[in-house]
């Protein structure tokens, strides 16, 4: 009798994985490390990590990824296109916006993508690419606030996924990276939806999104010195703050423009500047002229 060795089943991408995720997860079901495996792939680790073409290919080849999977990582990944410029879901980002030391997640996601799977941890859990976005603080599946889940500052170490949830793995199932749950705001709802699939029916919906997202927390900042009550109402101060602006800002133009004003009217005493007044958005080049007002 012919005896026929199982070979194990192909590792297929997860809903919304980056590549550094992808790579580690299939170094861990191969038993390697990613540094390990992209020896074996002919290429050095840096390379994948830097989407660096003929890397990414041999990748490819290594996990029988079809072009659409590949296609799929990318763009949750990331992808250069110009010094200080990353495209993620076919919008353009300021890279500072993407790419950042302090590396975020949701701890839910990942003890859910644990408890689902019966071989090594490393092996299922996914970094999502929307956690890499700054103006991201909520998991709408769990309604659970993103967390600092490591820090690195050389990206050799911070995308070496599979090692650095390693490390954190014990807390993890512990639940001491758990957080209150949070119920999810307008502003989480609608960036999340552009993220996905570009869907947004707000006055925002034909500006950039790293544009748009990051004026409605600066709008939402500066209105919120104006409510003392802001802070005592158990939500944290940058999520009321996307939430407040976007509640402006999503109406459009005569919304924005009321709100500005009452930032002006704001201000005490006959000689404070208008840039007292405005604050943040006197300072920051995201401002009404980013949105074309």
């Amino acid at each position: 009798m012919i005896s026929f060795v199982k070979l194990p089943a192909r590792l297929h991408p997860a809903h919304r994985e980056t590549i550094p995720s992808y790579l580690s997860r299939l170094a861990a079901s191969k038993g390697v490390t990613a540094q390990s495996l992209a020896y074996d792939m002919g290429v050095s680790f840096k390379r994948i990590i830097n989407l660096d073409e003929d890397a990414l290919s041999r990748l490819s080849k290594w996990g029988a990824l079809s072009a659409k999977e590949l296609h799929e990582l990318l763009s949750w990944t990331g992808e250069s296109v110009g010094n200080i410029r990353l495209r993620l879901r076919g919008e353009n980002f300021v890279s500072r916006g993407l790419r950042n030391p302090i590396v975020r997640g949701c701890p839910l996601c990942l003890k859910e993508d644990v408890k689902s799977h019966d071989g090594d941890p490393a092996e299922a859990m996914v970094m999502r690419g929307d956690w890499q976005f700054r103006e991201v603080g909520l998991c709408l599946h769990h309604s659970h606030p993103l967390v600092e889940l490591w820090v690195a500052d050389y990206p050799s170490e911070r995308y070496d996924m599979g090692a650095r949830l390693n490390e954190i793995l014990p807390a993890l199932m512990a639940g001491k990276l758990d957080k209150q749950l949070q119920a999810p705001t307008a502003f989480d709802r609608w960036l999340d939806d552009r993220l996905e699939d570009a869907r947004d029916y707000t006055w925002l919906a034909h500006h950039d999104l790293y544009a748009a997202a990051s004026f409605c927390r600066i709008l939402g900042t500066e209105l919120l010195r104006l409510d003392p009550q802001a802070a005592a109402n158990g939500c944290g101060l940058d999520m009321q703050a996307r939430a407040r602006g976007f509640e402006v800002a999503s109406k459009g133009e005569p919304s924005i423009l009321a709100a500005l004003t009452t930032l002006m009217q704001s201000a005490t005493g006959r000689n404070q500047e208008i840039k007292a007044a405005l604050g943040h958005l006197f300072y920051k080049n995201i401002s009404t002229a980013s949105l074309h007002l």
